[in-house]
């Protein structure tokens, strides 16, 4: 997170090690989207390729129109990657816990705090951080519902039967980190 990385290829669980290092090249830079706008509204307003743009239909795109387009969706495709790649990575512990289960081994009581409160020491500007990781995680895992959305139909089968895990996890990092 303070290197501004963010996993390309998001859907892909082992492509974190246990130790929370991204183990795959597939790593994008996202410092200079992360300082723009969002363009949350813009990339919503653009709807689908029919050329209407929020909610006026026009017969084409303009061509400027275009590359605004690509840019909010490049700066949403790299803030939804990086902000939500921490529930992912989280998502890991599940895993490990569901084996652990399967062999009859115990799972340690509340073993997500410790990860969450490594995760917290290591943070740089962590309020700004913390506040974006959970808002963007509501949007995407919440009722709304998003990821497929921003990332495609592999993000949501990635995270399939991992909402409750995610929500939780959620809970937890929103308390610990406050």
């Amino acid at each position: 997170m303070n290197e501004h990385l963010a996993n390309h290829l998001w859907s892909h669980r082992q492509d974190f090690g246990l130790s929370g290092e991204m183990c795959d090249e597939a790593i994008n830079d996202v410092t200079q989207n992360l300082t723009r706008d969002d363009c949350v509204e813009a990339h919503s307003c653009w709807g689908d390729d029919s050329g209407q743009i929020c909610g006026e239909q026009r017969e084409q795109i303009p061509v400027g129109g275009l590359r605004a387009k690509e840019l909010a969706s490049s700066i949403m495709t790299d803030k939804v990657k990086f902000y939500s790649q921490v529930y992912l990575l989280a998502s890991n512990m599940k895993v490990i816990e569901d084996a652990r289960r399967l062999v009859g081994y115990e799972v340690p009581d509340r073993y997500e705090d410790a990860f969450i409160s490594q995760f917290l020491a290591l943070l740089q500007n962590r309020e700004a951080t913390i506040a974006a990781v959970l808002s963007w995680g509501d949007r995407l895992f919440g009722e709304s519902g998003e990821l497929p959305q921003s990332l495609g139909v592999r993000a949501k089968n990635t995270m399939r039967g991992f909402e409750q895990y995610v929500s939780d996890f959620a809970g937890r990092l929103r308390t610990m980190g406050s």
